[in-house]
């Protein structure tokens, strides 16, 4: 995944976070263990998942170290300024055109990426305002730093994520939902479904982890094809190895059982040892479409290869169907222009 890319994967409604079980616990679990016991046993948790999955964040990032003190948890990453030097000037976007030495690179970084606003800024703290647990913790008072140096040690900047960090979120999420219609993305139910200009895409949340998503791509100009859409976390730092092949995922309704081999097109870094993994290009047929529709929920498992199954540590959850049937008119409308 190149540094300068955002995921757009959001594992929890803002608006209504506060309502959400698993924040709710972690928020008592602060209150029951402390300020200072709680950034122990962060650390610690995330220093084992460090030494486990290792300590890569994407092709140019990767933490050296977790620790914690007064301010709160603490991470410091190490950015490979050569390698992304290297890409960019390599790159043919105008954009970067101006690119012509490592200086200009840490300048970016500091000046654009890493400043409020800019990418790896809101790629950060969308990832912890957004997940339960980090944003629970982050509202109990516990700021999460994140400070970026190069290869030689030299210090860049800082990414500080606090509560007042989070409450922006929420703010500018309220205004995003005043202009549904500009955006044209619309919530059906549980379902959303968003006009992405060269297609429509319908897609609702897994049950058990809410990053998970099922849904369908309307390609403009085969607006009557449902295309496959599934996107799945994991805490491998390996899965990335797996890009490009076709593995077997089972769709469980209550009187069928659907194999499925979407493509494995793309790997998102959300938060450190945790990303969302996409897959599409799947064309789903008329029995399959007319099985959902019958749903009110499905259960889809990761079934094979093996050693592609085995790097999920959740390898199956439930996603509901109702309104699929208002969510799939919606998108085609969108898609045909009969909005």
């Amino acid at each position: 995944m190149l540094l300068i890319i955002i995921s757009e994967t959001v594992i929890a409604n803002v608006e209504n976070i506060e309502s959400d079980l698993e924040y709710q616990s972690y928020i008592e679990l602060v209150e029951r263990t402390g300020r200072d016991q709680s950034i122990n046993l962060i650390v610690s948790t995330q220093s084992e998942h460090m030494n486990k999955y290792g300590n890569t964040i994407d092709q140019y990032t990767s933490v050296t170290r977790i620790f914690g003190s007064n301010r709160g948890v603490i991470q410091l990453a190490e950015i490979n300024v050569d390698k992304l030097f290297s890409d960019l000037i390599n790159n043919k976007s105008s954009r970067w055109e101006n690119i012509n030495t490592k200086n200009e690179v840490t300048s970016l970084l500091k000046d654009d990426f890493l400043k409020e606003g800019g990418v790896i800024y809101k790629k950060q703290i969308n990832a912890l305002c957004t997940y339960p647990p980090t944003r629970a913790v982050i509202d109990s008072g516990i700021d999460y730093i994140f400070e970026y140096h190069d290869q030689e040690n030299n210090y860049i900047s800082e990414i500080i994520i606090n509560k007042e960090s989070c409450s922006k979120i929420a703010e500018q999420y309220s205004e995003y939902k005043l202009n549904v219609e500009e955006s044209e993305r619309l919530h059906i139910g549980n379902w959303i479904v968003s006009d992405e200009h060269e297609f429509v895409i319908y897609k609702t949340n897994g049950k058990t982890v809410h990053g998970h998503e099922f849904g369908f791509i309307k390609q403009k100009n085969s607006c009557g094809t449902d295309v496959l859409w599934l996107s799945w976390t994991t805490q491998s730092n390996d899965i990335q190895e797996f890009e490009g092949i076709t593995p077997i995922f089972q769709i469980i309704a209550s009187n069928e059982t659907f194999n499925i081999n979407p493509l494995y097109i793309a790997t998102s870094n959300i938060i450190t040892n945790l990303s969302s993994v996409s897959f599409t290009n799947f064309i789903a047929s008329e029995l399959l479409m007319e099985a959902l529709i019958s749903e009110s929920s499905i259960n889809i498992n990761i079934s094979s290869p093996k050693e592609f199954h085995d790097e999920f540590d959740i390898k199956s959850d439930s996603f509901g169907l109702s309104n699929l049937i208002e969510a799939r008119e919606v998108a085609y409308n969108l898609c045909s222009g009969m909005n």
